[in-house]
C-alpha cells in the first residue's frame, strides 16, 4: 500500500483562514454502468478526507498561533521582508509510490493545486537532491504542473536521522540571509519527523504520509 501524505490537506493548512472549501475529486473516469458499491466506498473515503483535513487546519493553526506568541529572535521584521510560504517537500512515499523511481502523475497534480491555491513555494527535502540528475528529475517534474522549486535542504550526512536539523536550518538561514519572512510552512514526508534530531522544532508543521489519506485507494 502506498503511504498516502497529507497532500490534499495542504491546501487547507497553507490557506487555513481564506475561507478556502477543500473539496476531492476523483482521479477515475466512470465508464459503463457505475458501480453502487464503489461509489459508496468512494463517498465513505471523500468523508474520511473532509474530517482529515479539519483536523490537520486545526492543527496547523494551533501550531501557528503558538509560534507567534513565543515569537523568533532571528526573525527578519515583518515590515521589511517579502511573505512566503513554503513546502518541504520528500519524493519516496509522497510522489515515488511505486517502488520503481517512478514520479506518479497523479501526485504531481495534486502537489500542482495546492500550490496553485496557496501561492506557496516548494524546497526539497527528500534524499533525490542528494544525486544531480534525481534532483534534476523531480524539479523539472514539479515545474511541469506549476510549482516553483526555490532550492533544497543542505546535505547532511546520508542515512542519519537529522533531516528536521536539515529543513530547520535552511529555514533560519533562508530567513536571515533572504530577507523573507516565512508565514506558513509545512513538512511532506512519510518519515517520523518529530521523533529525529531536532523534531521539536517542527512541532505542528509535519505533515505525515499515514495509512489514514492516502492519495490513491487502498490495495
Amino acid at each position: 500500500m502506498c503511504l498516502r501524505v497529507s497532500v490534499l490537506q495542504l491546501r487547507v493548512v497553507l490557506t487555513a483562514g481564506s475561507g478556502a472549501e477543500s473539496s476531492v475529486e476523483s482521479d477515475e473516469t466512470q465508464t459503463g454502468r457505475p458501480d453502487i458499491s464503489e461509489n459508496l466506498e468512494r463517498e465513505r473515503e471523500t468523508r474520511r478526507i473532509r474530517v482529515a483535513c479539519a483536523r490537520v487546519a486545526g492543527g496547523m493553526e494551533e501550531g501557528a498561533a503558538a509560534a507567534n506568541a513565543a515569537g523568533s529572535s532571528s526573525a527578519v521584521p515583518a515590515g521589511d521582508a517579502e511573505e512566503i510560504k513554503l513546502i518541504f517537500l520528500d519524493i519516496d512515499g509522497v510522489i515515488c509510490c511505486n517502488g520503481m523511481g517512478r514520479l506518479e502523475p497523479d501526485k504531481l497534480a495534486r502537489i500542482g493545486e495546492v500550490v496553485k491555491r496557496t501561492d506557496a513555494r516548494i524546497v526539497l527535502s527528500t534524499d533525490w537532491r542528494r544525486d544531480p540528475n534525481l534532483k534534476a528529475i523531480c524539479t523539472n517534474a514539479l515545474e511541469a504542473v506549476g510549482c516553483t522549486v526555490i532550492g533544497a535542504t543542505r546535505k547532511g550526512p546520508p542515512l542519519q536521522p537529522i533531516r528536521p536539523k536539515e529543513i530547520w536550518g535552511w529555514l533560519q538561514s533562508y530567513q536571515n540571509e533572504k530577507g523573507k519572512r516565512v508565514t506558513q510552512w509545512v513538512a511532506v514526508d512519510d518519515r517520523q519527523l518529530l521523533m529525529e534530531q531536532g523534531g521539536e522544532n517542527l512541532r505542528g508543521h509535519v505533515r505525515l504520509a499515514s495509512l489514514e489519506i492516502c492519495l490513491r485507494h487502498a490495495d
